[in-house]
């Protein structure tokens, strides 16, 4: 290979792996913390991070959480069990398939905030939220019956109505957007985190929340202020503020949404302790081009003259007999290779005498009427059965030539 193509070869490998390892932009159309329309919640991640008061996304599932903090799953998709066991993919008779298995986290003191979906997402939604049957129960844990405030009229850009919210943990009352929100029935056995009132109306339980070992489980009956439509609207965001001081510094759970740690295996592996490895092979490979590169390409000639072949054996034995003056032995040698080109015709032994031979050749020769000394009296084979078994010397080259010529028509008449 040339240099020039072993530049464009390392090239081409450079970028493929930048295209392969180039992280992956996550959608911003989804309803999740990278979502930039109306129903995602964007805008809240960004404000608690610049807040510093958030700790960044979570991809993991909820069997395999190992962080004791606060996670968020706002509008989660499988979480509350009729959920879970109407995706049927469990065995919706046995409690413990359709129980959401992230209560093993909560009991080793995780925080899980839910957030249940929104009467007025502000924008689309996920096609598997548009069918969502009813939360009734989160981690084993019967939840109230979700209603909405049969109150106001909302805008779908400003929300006119006032619903004011006032947390159990105490901080000023906070005034939601949203005529209609979500709220509970009742609390059950939840003890209530947060009340829904308006003035001369009862309260209802907005936010329950409950301890389970040493983490506790808290939802939130709707999660439309935490959209980027309603944000800056009210005190939506003062309110966020307020969970995050009363259940701690959260992560943003985005597996419920569709999101991996990682889809693409190059990336993985880029980000795993293998990595070393895979660099230490690579740079192998390329230290191996460069090694087959350093020296010049060894060329070899196609015909090389002093190379012994066939054909000048014969040529120079041809010369030397050429140049013999010996004609007798000459002709004795080639009655000798004559001989042993009809036996291995005939498939006789080298070792048969010339005279056994010639014997063989009338035997073949002689029709199947004639008698024992009948045979085919052509020219060329008599003068070359001649020829084979006299001793008669070659005065000359021109007998020499001669007597070659009758053994030579003797083996073509012969094998015809």
């Amino acid at each position: 290979m040339s240099r020039r193509g072993l530049l464009f070869l390392v090239a081409l490998v450079a970028i493929a792996a930048v295209s392969f390892l180039w992280p992956a932009a996550r959608s911003p159309l989804s309803s999740s913390s990278f979502g930039k329309t109306g129903s995602g919640h964007a805008a809240l991640y960004d404000l608690l991070r610049e807040a510093d008061l958030a700790r960044g996304r979570s991809f993991e599932s909820s069997r395999r959480l190992t962080d004791p903090g606060t996670l968020w799953w706002i509008d989660p998709l499988g979480i509350c069990d009729s959920r879970i066991a109407r995706g049927g993919e469990v065995d919706i008779l046995d409690a413990e398939d359709v129980t959401w298995p992230g209560v093993e986290w909560i009991r080793g003191g995780g925080v899980a905030v839910v957030f249940l979906q929104a009467a007025v997402p502000g924008g689309p939604v996920l096609p598997d939220q548009e069918h969502l049957v009813a939360c009734d129960a989160v981690a084993g844990f019967r939840l109230p019956e979700r209603f909405l405030l049969p109150a106001g009229v909302a805008s779908s850009q400003r929300v006119e109505a006032e619903t004011v919210v006032q947390g159990a943990w105490g901080g000023e009352p906070r005034k939601l957007p949203g005529a209609a929100p979500y709220v509970f029935e009742q609390a059950l056995d939840w003890a209530v985190a947060a009340r829904i009132a308006r003035p001369g109306e009862a309260d209802w339980p907005f936010v329950l929340s409950r301890s389970w070992g040493e983490g506790r489980l808290v939802v939130v009956a709707d999660s439309g202020f935490s959209h980027n439509y309603a944000l800056d609207q009210l005190d939506a965001a003062p309110f966020a503020i307020d969970l995050v001081a009363a259940f701690g510094k959260p992560r943003f759970d985005e597996r419920e949404h569709g999101f991996l740690p990682e889809t693409n295996a190059f990336r993985y592996l880029a980000g795993s302790p293998a990595r070393g490895v895979y660099l230490g092979l690579g740079f192998l490979g390329l230290l191996y081009l460069w090694r087959g590169n350093a020296l010049p390409a060894r060329s070899v000639q196609e015909a090389d003259p002093a190379a012994p072949t066939l054909e000048t054996y014969v040529t120079s034995l041809a010369a030397l007999y050429a140049r013999s003056g010996d004609y007798s032995r000459v002709l004795e040698r080639y009655r000798e290779l004559t001989a042993s080109r009809l036996k291995r015709y005939f498939g006789l032994s080298q070792e048969l005498s010339r005279r056994a031979l010639v014997e063989r050749i009338q035997a073949d020769r002689r029709p199947p009427s004639a008698g024992p000394d009948e045979i085919d009296a052509s020219p060329p084979l008599r003068r070359g059965l001649a020829s084979l078994t006299e001793q008669r010397p070659a005065a000359n080259l021109r007998e020499l030539e001669a007597a070659a010529d009758e053994l030579d028509a003797l083996v073509k008449e012969v094998t015809r």
